[in-house]
């Protein structure tokens, strides 16, 4: 079984095959697919673009596009696609190979998120080292998580006397303002 989904599309923009990848993907048996214009597939707010990306399919032997794609119940999903020339029986086709991205997309926003907390946690501490006051301690780490971070709020409390009341001592980030 392939990874991808692949779909032979005719000139009009219409599938006239497709792998049970394809059938998964869409969440569409392979005769409904059949037929379909492939702008179908494609999510609303990515429907707009398909006119200038097929007319470059027309005019090249390979195209790459990302975009997201919907399945019937409204699940939208961000794919790859490369789109090439074939020809099969004397006719020319566009194979497009689809690869379903959210796994991908997923890993590089927690590496993303990953590498913000280095961030945060790297110049906390060579801010730790520099401040002359626990108070300027407090108002850097606060400003560093916000912007390295890209926290909405941060806030730095300490238990009061009676160690039953939390009391803000530094804050930072735009939710702030």
């Amino acid at each position: 079984s392939a990874v991808d989904a692949i779909l032979l599309v005719d000139e009009d923009a219409r599938i006239v095959e497709a792998n049970e990848r394809a059938s998964e993907m869409f969440g569409r048996e392979r005769t409904a697919l059949l037929g379909l214009h492939v702008a179908q597939l494609r999510a609303e707010s990515a429907k707009a673009e398909f006119r200038d990306q097929w007319l470059q399919v027309g005019t090249r032997a390979f195209a790459e596009f990302e975009f997201t794609m919907c399945r019937p119940d409204g699940t939208e999903f961000p794919v790859d696609v490369d789109v090439r020339l074939v020809e099969v029986a004397g006719r020319q086709y566009h194979q497009a190979i689809v690869r379903d991205v959210t796994q991908r997309i997923r890993v590089q926003r927690q590496l993303e998120s990953a590498n913000r907390l280095y961030a945060v946690l790297s110049h906390s501490n060579q801010a730790i080292l520099r401040a002359s006051s626990e108070q300027e301690i407090y108002t850097s780490v606060c400003r560093i998580a916000a912007h390295e971070g890209g926290l909405q709020l941060v806030v730095v409390g300490l238990l009061d006397e009676s160690r039953t009341r939390l009391v803000p001592v530094a804050a930072d980030g735009p939710a702030r303002h």
